[in-house]
């Protein structure tokens, strides 16, 4: 509920009547633009959601490919790797 200390306490000293942050703090969220002044719109943050989803999905492609690359390498040499046992 609370962005930092500041906060807290202006809402604490007032008699929990004023909740109020600073520009900074409101923006860090990335659902206030404070050269606009203006709450991000629900179409803002939709496209921000989507636009992870797509980074995670090439995450994902990226190590699969590397992963099938690293397995074909090791077929072709014919290496094979021994799981150390402790005793």
């Amino acid at each position: 509920m609370f962005a930092n200390i500041d906060t807290y306490l202006l809402w604490h000293l007032t008699g929990r009547k004023v909740y109020a942050t600073d520009y900074s703090c409101a923006s860090v969220t990335g659902l206030y633009d404070p050269y606009q002044v203006i709450m991000v719109t629900i179409m803002i943050i939709i496209r921000n959601i989507i636009i992870i989803i797509i980074m995670i999905i090439r995450f994902v492609i990226t190590i699969r490919w590397f992963m099938s690359c690293f397995c074909m390498a090791r077929a072709r040499t014919g290496a094979t790797y021994k799981s150390a046992t402790v005793m």
